[in-house]
């Protein structure tokens, strides 16, 4: 991409392709679920619910496209790495979902006001199965990764920023009970395990020179 102010749209088509084979994964092995098994521990139950957390978690869907685009303009390298891992990680919480079907209690929503109308529509839209890896926090810690690959030439204050966001949204998962702690950690897993492989066996490279003849 070149260093202007202009948008590259050809990368905006590549992240909104992500989001629609990860919807399309999702959605897909909602169709093999027959009798989800119910996930969740004592700890789950102590978590309080927060309703606050909402906006952070609506939040990320904007950022889906927002922080990865970021991450292509500081370095292109970091981002294929990014892209490849999220498919590859996408692909495993898929064949998760249809081999372990699951899902959690979710909290009783009472009282009116904008925050507790806006999780009644995301408890209503995203009915709580294949909760186990969170999709959520799987992407959100793939965020950290990817900007702290770009090394020296991110700023550290927007290191910073995007960490703590990531972290905020996988606390927001629990905090508006959309999800459970193995969640978060199953994804943490998985998305750790996957980047080092991605990584260490320089498979993003084969996109690399794929988006050199696109861009």
């Amino acid at each position: 991409m070149k260093t202007n102010n202009k948008i590259n749209f050809k990368i905006i088509g590549i992240l909104v392709f992500l989001i629609v084979f990860e919807a399309l994964i999702f959605f897909v092995s909602k169709l093999f679920i027959s009798s989800p098994h119910i996930i969740g521990s004592r700890l789950d139950e102590l978590t309080p619910f927060l309703p606050g957390f909402i906006y952070i978690y609506v939040a990320w869907y904007i950022s889906l496209i927002v922080i990865p685009y970021y991450i292509y303009y500081k370095d292109k390298n970091s981002f294929n790495k990014y892209v490849v891992t999220f498919i590859i990680s996408t692909i495993i919480c898929g064949i998760i979902f249809v081999v372990y079907p699951n899902t959690i209690k979710r909290a009783d929503i009472t009282g009116g006001g904008i925050t507790n109308f806006i999780i009644k529509i995301i408890y209503y839209l995203d009915y709580p199965v294949n909760c186990l890896p969170s999709i959520h926090c799987l992407y959100s810690f793939l965020y950290i990764f990817a900007i702290f690959d770009t090394k020296k030439v991110t700023p550290t204050y927007i290191k910073i920023i995007i960490t703590v966001f990531s972290i905020s949204v996988v606390l927001s998962t629990l905090f508006i009970k959309q999800h459970v702690i193995v969640d978060a950690l199953a994804s943490l897993i998985i998305s750790t395990v996957v980047w080092i492989i991605v990584d260490k066996f320089r498979m993003h490279e084969y996109l690399n020179k794929k988006l050199k003849k696109m861009i």
